[in-house]
Formats: C-alpha cells, structure tokens, sequence
C-alpha cells in the first residue's frame, strides 16, 4: 500500500480527546507522542516487522483486520510505530517473493528438470528443519542424528551453491565460446547445455536478488531502528487504515481491558497467585464475649492503602541501591468483550468501546464488585537493572536490562460483611534475540551478515518464491474482506465481541524465560511484592478493628506451601484449598530461588 512521509502526523479530529472529567466517567484517552524517539521496546517490536517469520502478518491481520477488536494496554511501547513497520514488512516481503518467483519461472522456461531437483531440495530441508520433526526425533531421543541431518544439510547447500555459482561461470564462458565460433546456428546438444547454463544463471541472479533483499532488510534495522535515531512515521493514504490506527493508538494508553478470554493479555504468565476469603469478625477485647456484627470497612480505602504500601518500595527514604525503580501501580479495570450496541461503555463516535476511567468511576467500581466491571491494582516492575557502584562511588558495572517485566494484579472486594482478596503474579518473557539485533549488530557488518543467512536459507527461499508470493497476495485480498466484514457484522447483530485476543508483545516473545538471573528476578519480585501487599492488609484490618487471625493464619499456609513448591527443577503447582478460605494457585517454572 503506497505511503507518503508525514512529520507532522496528526490524530483524526474525532479522537483527539481532553482527559476524563467528572461529567464524562468513561472516555478515549488522546494520543500524544512526546518527541521523535522510539522506546528500546517499540525499536525491538519494529525490527520483529522485519525479522520474526508471520510476526507482521499476525499484527496486521488481528489490529487492522479486524475493525472493531479493541487492544490490550501498551506498558512501555507505542503500538502505532509497530503497524505501520509491520505494513512496510508486508509490502517489502511482497517485492521479493515477486522477483523471486519470475526468476524461478525464467529458470524452469530454461530447464525445468535443474528447477525440479532444487524444488525437491529444498522440499528436503525444510522437512528436516521443521519444528514437528525436531520434537518428533527428541520424543524417541534421536536428536544427535537431527544435528547431525542438519550439519550434512548445511554443508550440502554450501558445496551445492559453490558448484552453481563455478558451473554458471563455465556454462555462460562455453555459450559465448559457442555464438563466436559457429555464430547463430549450432546444435540441439549445445543448445540444451546452454539452456542448462542460462537456467544456472538465473537461479544464481534469484540468490543475488535475496541476498541483496536480506541485506536491505538488515540496513533498515540498524540505521532506523537504532538506540537514539529519530524515527520518521508514514502516514497512509488509505483513511480506513489511518482511522483504525487512531483508534488503536488511543485504545492503548487506557486503564479498561476489554478482552474476549483472558484479562491479561500482553502480561506473560502466571508465576504465582492465592485467593483468601474472611468474615469481618470485630476484635474481641480479653475476657468479652465476641462479636456479632461484621465491622463496616472501606474498599476504596483499602485500595489507597494498597497503593501507598507499594508505593513504599520506591520511597525517597531508602537508600538508592535498595529501591525498586520503575515500578509503577494504577488501576486495571476488566470488561467482557460482548456487548451490546447501545451499551454505556460503547463510544456512539468511532462505535468502540472507552478504554479510560477516571478516579471517579474507578471507586465506584471497587464499591460496586456485583457490577459488569472488575478493577485490579497492576504493579508493573520492568527489570531494568542498576548500575553498581562501590563505596566510593566509583562505578564496577552498568546497569544490564534482563528484558523481562513483572506484573502483580490485587482485586479486594467487600460483600455480605465479608473481605475477598486475590492476588496475581506474572512474569513476561524477554523478546526473542533477534528482535534485539538493532542493538547487537554492528552497520559495518550487514553484507557478511546477510550474506552467511542468506547462505543458510538458500535453498529453502530459492524455491518457495511462487508460494510465498500466493500467500501474501491473498493476504492482502483478505485484510480488505476482513476488514470490511468486521465492520458488516458489528451492524447485522445488536451484540458484537468487541474483546482483545491478541498481544503484540507476546506474538515476539521468547516461549519461556531463559537465563538463571531472569527466572530468579521474577520470582524474587512477585514474591516482594506479594509479602507487601498481604503485610498492607492485614495492617489496614487491623487498624479498622477487625480480628487479623484468620486472614494471618491464611497467608501463613500460603507461604508455606509455596516455600514447599520453590526448589530446584520445574514445578507445575495446581489449586489447594485451606478449610475452604483460602486458594493458592501456583505455576513456578525452574530456578533456584532463595
């Protein structure tokens, strides 16, 4: 889709909204870029466009396709960058399958047998690199012989590519030596050899043109997508396009999820988490009889507490090493995503639903848990490292970003004189290497680079130009429909499920956590965060007169049964009941943890 540089890019009209006021509860956050620089997450999710195979295709078809799916919150990246790379991917991918497969054509015209043994190749070694075969051969314990499948592979495609580029060489110098010496006409024999040696060179011209493809994706990454390079946003011609990229951008910076399946989207897995229920049972003073009546308490004011004790960890009164920098608390209102068109939470303008509560609304909805709403506290905590210093202030390292993200979710709600907390902790996964090549590769080295990929992949992208380039136009036929039935079926039903299915962090994380130091700081800041928030409200109850002990005896069986579950290995914990009070639901993958 053609595109057309835009420095002063600017939101449409209709979005550009000032921020929640007490006469509009709910609202569309505005989007604001603040200066020309991309966050290093937003950087790394621009160069996956790029480098991670189906990663553009998937955000493309899920964020623009679908035009009445809402998106889950951007913590520390900027969606809209990330679309519009994702589209310039698309459109780069679509001009290499297309030279690819008129390339491939021109050599089948020229010999077809020479571009059916290449096919068969390459056929080859994508069977013997695919992942079902890799987990097939591990199942019965074969995985040496795929390596060394995999090494023969290798070595083959580089004899095989040498032999091509030498016979090209030899075949183009003997069909100059032949038009010399015996001029126009000269006999079948010759001419099939010559055939052949054309053919050879088209296919070595094919290699050269993805080489050169790789080789400009890899420039794109490491001059734009740089630490510190200004980033320079296209604006699309098509409004369709631009309008919905509005809408997303706005959507992300919201406090309100709506999502189809899961409400936490986008916040990796679950580490760690319990549930407790208690009567508010009065304190009984010595020797009185004991109370009758549930003591009355705030949830409102039991968030606030939440949220200072939290807060604390960041307090200007800890010394600097011992702060938790960057971690952040604000509220997390879940929605369902099916909903009816005149429903409040629904925009009348752009027919989406609001993403952003003010104070006001959000308090309502903590005293109100019976409600279509649920409201969470998010702790985010981006392991961003520190630098180390020693005692004279001379600096020993600087500080190393781990690249995962802690995320810790408290829902408190007050019902039938009784309290029900619940917490929840989750650990994102870093972003897969190659995401990051922005930062690791050097400029200078681009051509070597792509060149040995290019060497790697060969045989495989020497062949799958006509499929690939099938499937890509059909995708682009097939962005069109979607889009244009999503917005038909939101107007044939009074219903639409309007809920987030897709994370775009996700689609380029790394499957797990990897690294000893990650798996350790993510359990290690769940479980902070965890002993705070229990300590903050037993003293809150305390404080408003309620009998602590059932809900100290609670978090004391919690403690201990996750203490029992942290050990050395992976530990897959399910749901334990305690007298019927208190769950503790725990997944802990591996690490020993302290």
């Amino acid at each position: 889709m053609t595109t057309e540089s835009d420095q002063s890019y600017r939101r449409p009209v209709t979005l550009l909204r000032d921020s929640p006021s007490p006469a509009r509860p709910l609202s569309m956050p505005a989007y604001n870029r603040t200066g020309d620089r991309l966050s290093q997450t937003t950087r790394y999710l621009c160069t996956a466009a790029f480098l991670v195979p189906g990663f553009a295709d998937s955000v493309v078809r899920e964020l623009i396709g679908e035009q009445r799916r809402c998106v889950p919150p951007s913590h520390g990246f900027d969606l809209d960058p990330v679309v519009r790379q994702c589209f310039r991917a698309r459109r780069l991918n679509l001009c290499r399958q297309l030279v690819a497969t008129v390339l491939l054509l021109v050599a089948a015209y020229l010999s077809w047998p020479l571009v059916l043994l290449a096919i068969f190749l390459g056929v080859a070694v994508r069977v013997f690199r695919s992942a079902a075969l890799s987990a097939f051969l591990r199942r019965f314990r074969l995985g040496r012989f795929a390596r060394w499948v995999v090494w023969y592979l290798s070595l083959s495609v580089i004899f095989g590519l040498g032999l091509l580029a030498v016979t090209a060489l030899a075949s183009a110098a003997s069909l100059l030596s032949s038009v010399v010496s015996s001029g126009p006409e000269y006999s079948s024999s010759a001419s099939a050899e010559s055939n052949s040696g054309l053919a050879l060179v088209a296919l070595a011209v094919l290699f050269a043109a993805l080489f050169l493809f790789r080789r400009a994706e890899y420039r794109v990454v490491t001059h734009e997508f740089a630490a510190d390079v200004p980033h320079r946003r296209r604006k699309f011609r098509d409004s369709m396009i631009e309008d919905r990229l509005g809408v997303i951008a706005s959507s992300q910076r919201g406090n309100v999820v709506v999502h189809h399946d899961d409400p936490f989207l986008g916040c990796g897995r679950v580490q760690q988490g319990w549930s407790i229920s208690l009567t508010l049972r009065p304190r009984t003073p010595a020797g009185g009889a004991p109370g009758q009546e549930p003591v009355k308490i705030d949830p409102v004011a039991l968030n606030e507490r939440l949220k200072q004790a939290i807060g604390s960890m960041r307090a200007p009164w800890l010394v600097e090493g011992q702060r938790v920098s960057g971690i952040s608390v604000r509220s997390y209102v879940v929605a369902d995503g099916v909903r009816a068109e005149d429903d409040p939470l629904i925009d009348p303008e752009v027919r989406m639903p609001y993403t952003m509560a003010d104070e006001a609304t959000v308090d309502a909805i903590v005293a109100n848990p019976q409600g279509g709403l649920r409201q969470y506290l998010r702790v985010v905590i981006p392991v961003r490292g520190k630098a180390i210093h020693d005692g004279s202030g001379r600096a020993i390292l600087d500080a190393q970003a781990l690249g995962i993200s802690v995320s810790a979710f408290v829902h408190v709600a007050v019902e039938g004189g009784m309290l029900y907390a619940e917490f929840l902790g989750t650990v994102l996964p870093p972003l897969r290497p190659e995401c990051r090549l922005a930062d690791a590769l050097r400029p200078d080295k681009i051509t070597s680079y792509a060149f040995g990929v290019s060497l790697r992949t060969a045989v495989v992208d020497l062949v799958a130009g006509p499929k690939r380039l099938a499937v890509g136009l059909a995708r682009v036929v097939a962005l069109r429909w979607a889009m244009h039935r999503s917005t038909q079926r939101a107007r044939e039903f009074r219903t639409h499920d309007y809920g987030a299915r897709v994370s775009v962090r996700d689609l380029a994380s790394d499957e797990s956590v990897q690294s000893y130091l990650e798996k350790l700081d993510g359990i290690k800041y769940v479980k902070l965060v965890d002993r705070i928030v229990g300590e903050a409200i037993i003293d809150f109850l305390v404080e408003a007169g309620v009998d602590p002990l059932e809900f100290r005896q609670a978090v004391s069986q919690i403690t201990l049964q996750n203490s029992s579950l942290v050990q050395v290995g992976t530990i897959q914990g399910g749901q334990n009941n305690f007298g019927g009070d208190a769950n503790v639901f725990t997944t802990i993958s591996g690490g020993p943890v302290a």
